[in-house]
């Protein structure tokens, strides 16, 4: 009986301490001495001073692509030409609906070089990378002709110019992957917008490319220092 009640006694000690799942600092108190607390009533906040993530959303269309590790850069605007690398670490179940625009809340946590601290607040701009191919022949979406089924472009050759049938890949809303058809070194020719009077827009084409290269645009959020 004296064991079993110092074994409770114990316990009782050990559940009166609240121990951090993680190294941090305490960011936030939610009680004080002889408040009445609920299960899952927040006693504190304490977060990681070593994670940085940005708060943004997603566009409904996008989502279905996203998954948690998906790889991203990101910009922040009060530090122009510095880009660094991160993660997709949290995508929201439920939506959220404003003025009939659908979107997903999602984080991204960032790997900030050691020794830069940027402050909780700042507003960045994240590109998830959906999809990435190296060592692919770019054109310009404008020097796309022909059909949807049959698109060509127009290459300069020493006997003219000639329209080649094309196989297009991936697009990024600028340039055009081109998976067959093409030869690297080739002169591709297209016209000014001032002076086209016939042929496809490459917006009419774009359903045959089968994707992007990346995101459809960036996320804005604030930057915050920490986890739960």
């Amino acid at each position: 009986s004296a064991q079993l009640g110092l074994d409770e006694a114990l316990q009782l000690l050990q559940d009166s301490t609240l121990v951090a799942p993680f190294a941090g600092m305490v960011a936030m108190v939610g009680v004080e001495d002889g408040d009445e607390v609920q299960a899952n009533t927040v006693i504190v906040e304490i977060v990681d001073p070593t994670i940085i993530e940005i708060d943004g959303i997603v566009d409904e269309i996008d989502v279905l692509s996203v998954r948690e590790g998906t790889r991203a850069r990101v910009s922040l605007d009060a530090m122009p030409g510095q880009e660094f690398s991160g993660v997709v670490s949290e995508i929201a179940p439920a939506a959220q609906s404003q003025q009939g625009v659908v979107t997903y809340p999602i984080r991204i946590q960032v790997q900030v070089p050691e020794g830069l601290e940027p402050r909780e607040g700042l507003t960045a701009v994240a590109n998830i990378l959906l999809r990435e191919e190296s060592n692919v022949l770019l054109v310009p979406q404008q020097a796309i002709y022909g059909s949807v089924d049959t698109p060509v472009v127009r290459v300069m050759t020493a006997l003219g110019i000639v329209e080649k049938p094309v196989v297009l890949g991936n697009t990024d809303d600028f340039y055009v992957a081109i998976s067959q058809g093409l030869e690297e070194g080739e002169e591709v020719l297209l016209e000014s917008a001032e002076v086209a009077t016939s042929g496809s827009s490459f917006r009419d084409l774009r359903r045959a490319t089968g994707g992007s290269f990346g995101g459809r645009g960036g996320s804005r959020g604030g930057s915050s220092g920490g986890h739960r």
